[in-house]
């Protein structure tokens, strides 16, 4: 083994003794046990210790190991792990326009601010899990925790794609938004729900004051910057 990749590894264990709850409750929503599946998951079950085993050195990587993605920024560092997994996530130029994409409230940005998951349930793209594709690798981003001590934030199997950031305003969260709507904002791709149904909610209508704000989080959100939504007239969800 190389001392890079020992090195690497002892940074993820590190990481697993920080915070071994989180990192525990990441692994284990993206096991194929677990109740609610949102986007991509695991071939097969998996622990914290199985996770650390499997880290790989990528093939194109800098002196620490990491995986050198410009969709990585910085505080984050992505790190590569050998584990297969389903992709459940969608183009949004493979969905209709008129399918219904839900913006529900899954994580917390690097500030702690709360930010919007976009999200279809897997019976509006009518597929089952053998008709998704496997990737034969998983992707680990680790981040600050509160403390300043380094965590795991999230991992998934396959790449980095690029993040939606939504903010979590009331004007939002919950609501239903159009196909159209969402590539307009600059997102690509949304995440398959292989377990809720989305009751019938309000579809919320974009207006170009919301586009502003939206987008200006997006560029600042990117630069690591916070953005205040009082100055735009919107405030965070409750």
């Amino acid at each position: 083994m190389s001392s890079i990749l020992e090195k690497l590894r002892e940074f993820a264990w590190d990481a697993f003794d920080n915070d071994p709850i989180q990192f525990q409750a990441e692994v284990a929503k993206r096991c194929p046990s677990a109740e609610t599946k949102i986007g991509s998951y695991f071939v097969h079950e998996q622990s914290p210790s199985s996770v650390l085993r499997s880290i790989i050195l990528p093939k194109e990587h800098g002196a620490l190991g990491h995986i050198e993605d410009p969709a990585i920024t910085s505080p984050a560092i992505g790190v590569l792990s050998s584990l297969r997994g389903y992709l459940g996530v969608v183009d949004l130029s493979d969905l209709d326009d008129h399918t219904r994409v839900c913006l529900v409230n899954r994580h917390a940005n690097v500030d702690g601010r709360p930010e919007l998951s976009p999200e279809i349930n897997v019976a509006d793209y009518q597929v089952v899990n053998g008709d998704l594709p496997i990737v034969n690798h998983t992707t680990l981003l680790f981040g600050p925790g509160r403390d300043g001590k380094t965590i795991l934030w999230t991992l998934f199997p396959g790449d980095v794609g690029c993040p939606a950031n939504i903010p979590d305003i009331s004007q939002l969260s919950g609501k239903f938004v159009s196909v159209r709507a969402l590539s307009d904002l600059g997102v690509s791709r949304v995440k398959l729900n292989f377990g809720e149904v989305f009751p019938l909610g309000e579809r919320v209508n974009l207006t170009p004051e919301l586009c502003d704000f939206i987008s200006s989080y997006s560029i600042a959100r990117a630069k690591g910057e916070y953005v205040e939504p009082k100055k735009f007239g919107f405030a965070y969800a409750k």
